[in-house]
């Protein structure tokens, strides 16, 4: 099977035509701001001073077979709008919601492809290089992670449902918002998705570091206020980020280490983009690797 984007169970893959020229085109993003079964989203930006006219609205023109030799054939086509975000003057942006698609298909376009022929969307969550003051922020102190992708548009957490197998929970770790003000919607959300075999959950800041001390601030708050909600709607696994290390945990339930399968694994923690940071020689009990 190809690798149409994530590990995920739909396969909805685009990519995009513009306005614009096609080689004044930037850092084009997908994401979710819908359902991700029959709906994503293209971000995209160019540089303010780009000599080529400015549109006054974004287009993507797209089809269920590629239309390369004559773009003008392509059969759909969605408009969006076109911004800037506040205090950033050398970009303009772009941002098209794509909906009613239909899953299992893939559409063409012409830009920001993988060698194979498809595009790779995104879900992202916030973290401390996100947010001016890294922690206890307001969604102010984040223009460019709320400005740069279509995902939710005022909060920094949302689940996002990929077929009948997966939900995921996109949290913050104290951010713009506290752990504490999660825990109703998440426990509420786990529960409406019991019957969904896998969850899992993508955030920042671990509940269980491999590099960073295990009492720290918001690891502590993570397994004060989100451990016992994961513990009881059995989240499958959980991404944690921000110590620029690789681990695999053992299975843990009750701040305890439980056989394989009855508890959640921890996977992190990643640094995309930053430096990687080396890990305690002193082993650590809720570390498998």
């Amino acid at each position: 099977m190809k690798h149409r984007f994530l590990f995920l169970v739909t396969a909805l893959i685009f990519s995009i035509m513009n306005l614009k020229a096609a080689e004044t085109l930037r850092h084009l993003v997908f994401t979710y701001m819908g359902d991700p079964s029959t709906s994503l989203t293209a971000n995209w930006q160019w540089l303010a001073d780009d000599p080529h006219p400015q549109p006054s609205e974004a287009l993507v023109q797209y089809d269920v077979v590629s239309r390369r030799d004559a773009p003008e054939a392509y059969a759909m086509q969605t408009r969006g709008q076109v911004f800037s975000i506040p205090g950033l003057n050398d970009r303009v942006l772009a941002r098209v919601e794509l909906e009613d698609l239909k899953p299992g298909t893939t559409y063409y376009t012409e830009e920001m492809v993988t060698p194979d022929g498809y595009s790779i969307p995104m879900v992202l969550a916030i973290g401390n290089h996100e947010v001016h003051g890294s922690f206890g922020q307001s969604k102010q102190a984040a223009p460019f992670f709320f400005g740069f992708f279509g995902q939710d548009p005022e909060k920094s957490y949302f689940k996002r449902q990929f077929g009948p197998q997966l939900a995921l929970f996109v949290l913050d770790s104290g951010h713009v918002a506290s752990h504490e003000s999660q825990v109703d919607w998440l426990d509420q959300e786990l529960e409406a998705s019991k019957e969904i075999p896998y969850k899992a959950a993508i955030y920042h800041v671990p509940l269980y570091p491999s590099h960073r001390d295990f009492m720290g601030t918001y690891s502590d708050l993570g397994r004060a206020h989100w451990a016992p909600v994961f513990d009881a709607h059995g989240l499958t696994v959980a991404f944690e980020n921000h110590d620029h290390t690789f681990k695999r945990s053992h299975f843990i339930k009750n701040g305890e280490k439980v056989p394989n399968g009855e508890g959640t694994l921890y996977l992190g923690d990643g640094c995309w983009g930053r430096d990687a940071r080396p890990v305690d020689e002193a082993p650590l009990w809720y570390l498998n690797k």
